[in-house]
């Protein structure tokens, strides 16, 4: 990887996590869930192309099955259309046909040694 683009993302790595850390002093943890998924977005969303977005709510099958609900997917906007509930088309229903993957976010880190 160049490794300008690797200091890059290092330092927005850092940033989100600095972030993340910051938000937890607000006491409140319906609002510090909301931003460390936002502070996880703001990492993706540079990374994808115009025909990938990101967004949160459930995913559904073709026979209309729900999952539980999703922090963080990245779908496809080209394949098929999510359903949204907000004008910004970051809160909806996404085919799971059109979803790449999906990320739930904990507000504990285990460390490895």
């Amino acid at each position: 990887m160049n490794e300008d683009l690797r200091r890059l993302l290092d330092g927005n790595i850092k940033k989100a996590l600095a972030d993340a850390k910051l938000a937890s002093s607000i006491k409140h943890p319906g609002l510090i869930g909301k931003l460390r998924e936002l502070f996880l977005d703001n990492l993706i969303i540079p990374l994808l192309n115009s025909r990938y977005s990101t967004g949160s709510g459930k995913l559904t099958d073709h026979e209309g099955h729900l999952s539980k609900e999703i922090d963080l997917c990245v779908y496809s906007t080209s394949l098929l259309p999510g359903f949204f509930f907000s004008s910004r088309e970051d809160i909806g229903i996404y085919p799971i046909e059109s979803v790449l993957g999906c990320f739930e976010i904990k507000s504990i880190l285990l460390r490895l040694a």
